[in-house]
């Protein structure tokens, strides 16, 4: 009644819907669903008696319990303002940076606050290193239950629960110490140790870095570490079964500067993603380097599953989440370290202390996970990355990067999520030395070496012109098509004919190629159609020539590769289950091969549409079909194309990371999807040849 809107309408509306929920409280709360009971129970003296807040508290308290979130939820719109919430029905506790914790971590998103002044003490001039300090091991900001929450004791005060996690310990043996974070942030402010000599720009870069990447970053993992511990308790009070843990990853991840939707103006790792994303052109905007960042984008729908999952106790799919996360969350120090490489190598002109410190205070936040994949590798990234080497990048910011680009695939990242350094003059180039690994084309980052894989397109588009010219050349069509001339092999050349004749003995299990098989009733289907379009035989004997030229064309493009992709991506999967990491790069390399038979070259970096692949009629097609991305769904990309450059970039990651099963499952969506423009060009034609429409020749 507060609010001036209570009538038998309402009243009728809130009990028909509790009622539909009351059983499920109870089995959480009977206290909570007594109280809703009361509340809502349309034979009561008063409606809403003890008014709507009471009510939310109440049912927000067993969200956990029912398996459900505050980001599922949301909050109640005020009708006469989409921008804003009616008084106290916010989404529970938030959302910072876009993510509605489940749990009051209100508090614990004020430890950036101390991250701030930190940052103040140390950049002032001169520094001020006391004042640093102080608030570095006293904090002041961020209140626990007693005393305060410090930045300190994210590295001095991880408990026992929490130290046995696996990347933790990886850490602590690389660096021989389970304090390494607070030691080396200690030393910057107290200019001990290897700062002894340090200029102050030095100190300042890597203690306010150090506690960033290194203490913060690390208790970010370890939080959700926690969260799963608490949810394989199977105890619902157990920090409520773990989302609670997982709510103050997020919210020391993101810090509180960020504000709802996620500002970028803050002081934590959400921060550098949003700075790095420009840099590197992993944005979600224009260009990739406006926008959110893809990290965080990625990190928020992330965290997001996680926490329902958790909610669910289903403990295992949200580990799953979690290894997904802490993969996504080195990124951005790749980023930072590979920009600072670039920088601090004296070749480039701009190195000094400070980008030596900043390149140092990444690499040692990602340096124990490199030598867990590749000593040999860990060792080159210290010695050129470290403060105290003699000279810096000494090897080359070149050197640096491949080392780093070796372990990519161990690591969990791919070359699509870690960009090219953009040059700062040309937002339109990348400085030399620095592109994506391989790529991107048509925004795919390939992790292995495709470049003559790709130009296979480029016999495609020579055997159009010779089909489609007047009259045309058939033979020397088939000379294009059989014999190849542009996409190299290491022995001899790639051709669009063996993309149906030379399908090897391990391709040809495929069950998707079997059933095409069975069907034509022939292993070489795809060959067999374009060679008789080609030589007017069989069903082309008495063809018009533009019949021959379109189904030579288009057998090939939509018969022979379509299929060649497919096979590829069968292929990696095989690959990655045979468990060797040396076989194909685990799949890896058919992956990246399968990407780019579908695209070809003539796409370019972005995927122009140009081309003459299978991506090509995608972006053809959802101009006909209204299934563009853009304004009335004839402008912009193509869903297709924008669905399938997502899919491969997941499934190339998740075959890095030797998770085959689920590259599997994404596989399996690749094939449904890439179905769709040729269904798309069946139904046009199917319309456009009907005699009944006046078109059909």
């Amino acid at each position: 009644p507060a609010n001036g809107i209570s009538g038998p309408k309402p009243i009728a509306e809130g009990w028909s819907f509790a009622r539909g929920v009351l059983p499920q409280i109870h089995s959480c709360s009977p206290s909570a669903a007594a109280l809703v009971r009361r509340n809502m129970d349309m034979s009561a003296t008063a409606a809403v008696a003890d008014g709507y807040r009471a009510v939310k508290r109440a049912v927000e308290s067993v969200y956990g319990c029912m398996g459900i979130s505050c980001a599922a939820v949301g909050g109640l719109l005020d009708e006469n303002n989409a921008n804003a919430y009616y008084p106290g029905m916010e989404p529970c506790h938030g959302p910072l940076a876009g993510y509605a914790a489940a749990t009051d971590v209100t508090e614990h998103a004020r430890i950036d606050l101390d991250q701030a002044e930190l940052e103040k003490f140390v950049d002032a001039s001169p520094p001020q290193w006391s004042q640093a300090l102080d608030i570095y091991t006293r904090g002041a900001h961020s209140q626990k239950s007693q005393g305060l929450r410090t930045l300190a004791g994210f590295s001095t005060g991880i408990s026992a629960g929490k130290a046995d996690a696996p990347l933790y310990q990886q850490f602590v043996s690389y660096y021989k110490s389970a304090t390494y974070a607070d030691e080396f942030v200690r030393a910057a402010l107290g200019g001990t140790g290897e700062f002894a000599q340090a200029a102050d720009v030095m100190r300042a870069e890597c203690a306010n870095k150090g506690s960033q990447y290194g203490n913060t970053w690390m208790y970010v993992i370890l939080e959700m570490e926690d969260a799963l511990d608490d949810c394989r308790a199977g105890n619902l009070q157990a920090n409520d079964r773990g989302v609670h843990a997982w709510d103050e990853a997020w919210v020391f991840y993101a810090g509180s500067l960020e504000g709802i939707a996620g500002s970028g103006a803050g002081v934590q790792p959400y921060a550098l993603a949003e700075k790095r994303c420009v840099n590197f052109g992993t944005c979600t905007g224009a260009g990739g380097v406006s926008g959110t960042s893809q990290v965080n984008r990625r990190l928020l729908q992330l965290f997001q599953e996680g926490q329902g999952l958790l909610a669910a106790g289903r403990c295992d799919e949200a580990a799953s989440v979690y290894t997904q996360i802490s993969q996504t969350m080195a990124v951005p120090m790749m980023q930072g370290m590979l920009r600072y490489a670039y920088k601090a190598d004296p070749v480039n002109g701009i190195s000094g202390p400070k980008e030596i410190a900043e390149g140092w205070a990444f690499a040692r936040g990602l340096l124990p996970q490199i030598h867990g994949c590749d000593a040999d590798a860990a060792a080159l990234v210290e010695r050129n990355m470290d403060i105290s080497a003699a000279t810096p990048v000494a090897d080359g910011y070149r050197a640096v990067k491949q080392a780093v680009e070796s372990v990519y695939g161990c690591m969990g990242i791919s070359c699509a999520a870690v960009g090219g350094l953009l040059d700062e003059n040309n937002a339109n180039a990348y400085y030399p030395g620095m592109e994506p690994c391989h790529g991107p084309l048509a925004g795919y980052a390939a992790a292995t070496d495709v470049t003559e894989h790709a130009r296979i397109d480029l016999d495609q588009a020579e055997l159009e012109k010779f089909v489609d010219a007047s009259p045309p050349q058939w033979s020397q069509a088939l000379d294009i098509y059989t014999r190849g001339a542009h996409s190299q092999k290491s022995q001899g050349l790639r051709t669009l004919a063996g993309f149906s004749t030379g399908i090897s003995a391990g391709k040809a299990d495929a069950p998707l190629y079997q059933q095409f098989v069975s069907y034509y009733k022939s292993a070489t289907y795809a060959d067999e159609f374009v060679r008789a379009a080609l030589g007017g035989t069989g069903e082309f004997a008495q063809a018009a020539d533009v019949m021959r030229a379109e189904c030579a064309n288009k057998g090939s493009q939509y018969g022979n590769t379509w299929m060649y992709v497919i096979l590829e991506m069968e292929d990696a999967l095989d690959d990655c289950r045979a468990g060797n990491l040396q076989a194909n790069d685990r799949g890896v390399h058919a992956w990246d091969e399968a990407w780019v038979f579908y695209a070809g070259s003539l796409e370019g970096i972005a995927g122009s549409g140009a081309g003459v692949q299978p991506y090509a009629l995608a972006e053809k097609r959802c101009v006909n079909f209204g299934t563009c991305t853009g304004a009335g769904g004839v402008s912009g990309t193509s869903q297709v194309n924008r669905r399938l450059l997502q899919l491969f970039q997941e499934g190339q990651g998740l075959l890095a990371a030797g998770r085959c099963d689920e590259a599997a499952s994404v596989y399996t969506q690749i094939s449904q999807t890439m179905a769709v423009p040729m269904m798309q060009g069946m139904l046009r034609y199917a319309y456009k040849a009907d005699p009944a429409n006046g078109i059909s020749g």
